[in-house]
């Protein structure tokens, strides 16, 4: 229901999420407005687009060492000064510290976990390999005690939820929702160029290079790729690849603009890697294409493989193999009908089960029984 009048205060907070996170900024902070809350957004930039909220800009650090150390403490500043806060929600790990001094004051604090950090440290490129094991190892022993004074535990899917073992621990899955993404100039599907899309973050173990090379091998197909690229040194590889040739590179965009890319698109791209992190995931590009009635080429991943091949939403392949990438995406592309098909299963799936529309029920009722046990 919501809230006629004196709208209660909610701080959202993120130091390491993109401002224009989908699941931080478009689902939960727009599903927090229309509840009748008043929003605080405190992140490293200004939002592209408007929702509403009011946005607290904190400073943007380029040394990750010092953004680790510093940034947790002007975030604790910034949102301490804000009067009248009834619930503190923080989504990255290095603000768990945040959320633990936000504690000592009596403070109401949520914790948002969008990943298995112990298995995403294990894939960590800044690291040395040999403290990967002795530094996700502790990691989790610190999150998991930490978690115990917090008011509340979001976790983005099951496995990430049964870590922390607690009561308070609720799930709210990052699905898109019914027409998030639905393109008013959307082209009909049989009229569409051989177009294929990838939105989101390239970095080493996200399946960009096979991708790539796999388009050598296709005829008559571009890529569109919508996001950035994690390194210097990745991009710099990915340009000397004939396959680059195919590739329109547009970097970040609105949803806005996502939206009408998806809709000029043919098929879907999520191939990461089987990193420890991936296998048990629930990537939002997958369910976004799907939302859009497109067809997915995606990891052969048993989990990913339930949704994919179980409801016919598109094709799994060995995210290893260039070869099986190319067929996958040739198949699609000269099988139109059956493309159809898949396409119109995946939209389907999202309008009855993996809809935001199902998953901000708990998000809104998490706020509710917080606010039930501060009154």
């Amino acid at each position: 229901m919501p809230i006629e009048s004196n709208k209660i205060r909610v701080a959202i907070i993120t130091t390491v999420h993109d401002p224009n996170d989908t699941r931080i900024y478009y689902r939960q902070m727009t599903s927090l407005i229309n509840a009748g809350y008043e929003v605080f957004y405190l992140c490293k930039e200004i939002p592209k687009t408007s929702n509403g909220a009011t946005v607290i800009k904190l400073p943007s650090f380029t040394n990750k060492y010092f953004r680790t150390i510093l940034a947790p403490l002007v975030a604790l500043w910034k949102s301490i000064r804000l009067k009248n806060i009834a619930v503190y929600h923080f989504h990255d790990p290095e603000l768990i510290i945040t959320g633990l001094l936000l504690k000592i004051f009596r403070k109401k604090v949520i914790y948002d976990v969008h990943e298995d950090l112990p298995k995403q440290l294990l894939s960590n490129d800044w690291i040395p390999k040999s403290l990967l094991k002795p530094i996700s190892i502790f990691a989790n022993l610190v999150e998991k005690a930490s978690a115990r004074f917090f008011d509340k535990i979001i976790a983005v899917t099951a496995p990430i939820a049964e870590r922390f073992q607690v009561q308070k621990t609720i799930i709210v899955q990052n699905f898109p929702s019914k027409n998030e993404l639905i393109a008013d100039n959307s082209t009909s599907y049989k009229n569409r160029y051989r177009r294929i899309i990838y939105v989101g973050e390239a970095s080493e173990i996200r399946g960009l290079r096979e991708l790539v090379k796999a388009l050598e091998l296709v005829e008559n197909v571009r890529l569109t790729f919508i996001g950035r690229i994690s390194s210097k040194g990745l991009e710099s590889e990915l340009r000397t690849y004939k396959g680059w040739g195919k590739v329109d590179f547009l970097g970040a965009q609105t949803r806005k603009e996502v939206a009408k890319y998806l809709g000029q698109s043919r098929i879907g791209i999520v191939c990461f890697y089987p990193e420890p992190n991936h296998i048990e995931a629930q990537p939002n590009k997958l369910f976004e294409y799907m939302s859009v009635g497109i067809p997915v080429v995606a990891s052969n991943f048993p989990k990913w493989q339930e949704i994919v091949d179980k409801y016919k939403t598109g094709l799994s392949v060995n995210p290893f193999s260039v070869q099986e990438t190319a067929d996958a995406i040739r198949w699609l592309l000269d099988n139109e009908d059956e493309a159809i098909k898949m396409g119109i299963n995946g939209r389907t799936l999202i309008s009855t089960t993996y809809s935001w529309e199902n998953e901000e029920v708990q998000l809104i009722k998490c706020y509710s029984d917080l606010l039930k046990a501060i009154n």
